[in-house]
């Protein structure tokens, strides 16, 4: 039994780690992430990232261009928020990513622009520095920034923005269903080789004794 047991623990954990090792979505961080550079205004938190989705819709509703399970908060001058609904992405080459307090954007919202690829920063578990307003982007307007809402981003001339700094941060995969049932059979497997080696070695043990 122990000699049968021992392989099966062997290669439930070497599979597992090794799926693990691969598993998609990765957690991104969101890593010193300020408004304003003033830390009483603080964005934090993370969200699921899959670089296996996309580049272009159709994309299931629950993970746009990869993306899901926001579970960020801000600090903002305008108060406190979930910032957890997803108003816009760019998943043609993953440069940006806008996160609201209310769905569509009504609401207070952030733009968050990235210095690179952040399909690209994940795959290489590489954080990925936001480029604050006054960086020079492409993208309106013209950095990562904060403002009562999206219409008044795009087209309120007068408003106040805010400027958001800081970085992503891949920290980790989140294991599949599959990856957690094969490592559960190899610990399972170790939880049975286990006493039985031990009660062989007591039984050998007692062997030698009597002949002794």
């Amino acid at each position: 039994m122990r000699f049968a047991a021992l392989p099966l623990f062997a290669l439930g954990i070497l599979v597992g780690a090794a799926s693990a090792a691969t598993a998609l979505p990765v957690i991104v961080e969101l890593q010193n992430v300020l408004i304003d550079s003033d830390p009483s205004y603080a964005v934090t938190g993370s969200f699921l990232f899959d670089p296996s989705v996309g580049p272009y819709p159709p994309f299931p509703p629950y993970s746009w261009g990869g993306y899901s399970n926001f579970n960020i908060t801000a600090k903002t001058p305008y108060g406190t928020f979930l910032m957890n609904n997803l108003w816009t992405a760019n998943a043609g080459d993953w440069t940006y990513l806008g996160l609201s307090a209310d769905p569509g954007g009504v609401g207070t919202s952030l733009i968050f622009i990235y210095a690179n690829d952040l399909r690209q920063s994940v795959l290489n578990m590489q954080p990925d520095p936001l480029l604050p307003l006054g960086s020079g982007s492409n993208y309106i307007p013209g950095g990562s920034a904060l403002a009562p809402s999206v219409a008044e981003l795009y087209d309120d001339p007068q408003v106040q923005l805010y400027s958001v700094s800081g970085s992503f941060v891949p920290s980790g995969t989140v294991p599949e269903p599959s990856t957690w049932a094969l490592m559960l059979i190899g610990f399972a497997s170790l939880g049975l080789w286990i006493p039985t080696t031990l009660h062989g070695a007591a039984l050998r043990g007692r062997r030698h004794g009597l002949r002794g």
